[in-house]
């Protein structure tokens, strides 16, 4: 499977924990993703690393990344979607 997204996710570490750098189409950072402890984070780097994702991806605690691209998808998309809703509410466009 090849994941679906809409933006340019550069992935900085492949395991435990997982984590990426996700840019915009002009090449800016509006976040940055962390896969640790059975747990995925997404933080924007404007206003202080605000915290704008997080959910468990796994039962066991101790997981630092993803099975595979099946798994990682729907977090993926839900990411997504909440850096979308934070710029969005905290931008002037």
């Amino acid at each position: 499977m090849t994941l679906s997204l809409k933006y340019n996710w550069v992935k900085t570490c492949d395991a435990c924990p997982e984590q990426y750098d996700v840019f915009d189409e002009d090449g800016k950072q509006i976040a940055y993703v962390r896969a640790r402890w059975g747990h995925v984070t997404a933080d924007c780097p404007d206003a202080l690393d605000a915290r704008v994702f997080e959910a468990a991806f796994s039962d066991d605690g101790y997981d630092g990344c993803f099975h595979d691209d099946n798994h990682r998808q729907p977090f993926f998309t839900e990411i997504e979607n909440a850096i979308t809703d934070y710029y969005k509410e905290n931008t002037d466009v």
